[in-house]
């Protein structure tokens, strides 16, 4: 009985044990099943933001790589610049001195050319300026002479750097003649007062008539009337004291009307005889050549 008690003690305890050492087994399963499938999510998550991480990068990559492919090219085209401009520098630094002092002959004797040019338009501007006011005083002395003169006798104009004088037929001449009238004379004497005191003008007479035909025993037509008045004229001057050498007379005929010959009053304006004072140009001519 005794043999039996203890026998039954220690199944029931060797039972014990064993379903003990069971239970802790499962229980440890269970745990590192646990920490297993932590580990793995963390693993899987580390992969995926690893690989995140790389896409961005790549795509990093790719966009620095084309500025920095860029970079490169302009820096390429800057090289290419700078070795072209060092070429033409080295170039330069090569020229001899027997070159660079034949450019500075060329220079120094360009500057004497136009410093000579430059005091030859200052004597021809002075020149022009000189005349230009002898000849506005000419005209204003003329002007004053023949104040006594109506414009429907007479004007007086400058124009193209000349002074025009211009007397109409009713002022100098009958119609169909060429003999001039006293009144006619008058004015010539005054515009002769002013002229012989400054010889520096030519003078010229130029006969006008109008459109009108004109035969006669004495006048063919127009051309020998026009000339014939402007003979008239140059032959009142000589007698009062013009150099004869200073005149030219010529009949233009009606061939130079100033108004239209379809009116009275034009045709009475073509019927003129004009006196142009043409200043000396010999000394400007002799600038300008």
């Amino acid at each position: 009985m005794k043999y039996f008690l203890f026998s039954f003690a220690v199944v029931f305890l060797f039972g014990c044990a064993a379903h003990q050492v069971c239970d802790s087994k499962t229980q440890d399963k269970e745990i590192v099943q646990k920490l297993y499938t932590k580990r793995y999510k963390e693993s899987l998550h580390e992969r995926d933001s690893l690989c995140a991480q790389s896409k961005k990068l790549t795509a990093d990559t790719t966009q620095f790589g084309k500025l920095l492919r860029d970079e490169k090219k302009k820096l390429a085209e800057q090289v290419k610049e700078y070795n072209e401009l060092n070429t033409i520098y080295e170039n330069l630094k090569k020229s001899t001195g027997e070159e660079l002092t034949k450019l500075n002959e060329t220079l120094t004797k360009k500057a004497a050319e136009l410093e000579e040019k430059q005091k030859k338009v200052d004597h021809l501007e002075k020149a022009l300026a000189d005349r230009q006011a002898t000849l506005d005083n000419l005209f204003a002395s003329i002007k004053k002479a023949l104040v006594d003169f109506s414009p429907s006798e007479l004007t007086v104009e400058l124009k193209d750097g000349k002074l025009y004088v211009s007397l109409l037929d009713k002022l100098l001449f009958k119609s169909g003649s060429a003999d001039v009238e006293a009144r006619g004379v008058e004015a010539l004497q005054k515009l002769a007062s002013v002229l012989k005191t400054d010889e520096s003008y030519d003078i010229s007479v130029e006969g006008h008539t109008d459109n009108l035909p004109i035969k006669t025993a004495v006048y063919r037509d127009n051309w020998d009337l026009s000339t014939y008045r402007a003979s008239s004229v140059v032959r009142i001057l000589i007698d009062n004291k013009i150099g004869a050498t200073r005149l030219t007379s010529a009949g233009k005929g009606e061939f130079h009307p100033i108004a239209s010959n379809d009116i009275p009053e034009g045709r009475s304006k073509n019927r003129r005889t004009e006196i142009i004072l043409v200043p000396d140009l010999s000394e400007i001519m002799k600038l300008v050549k």
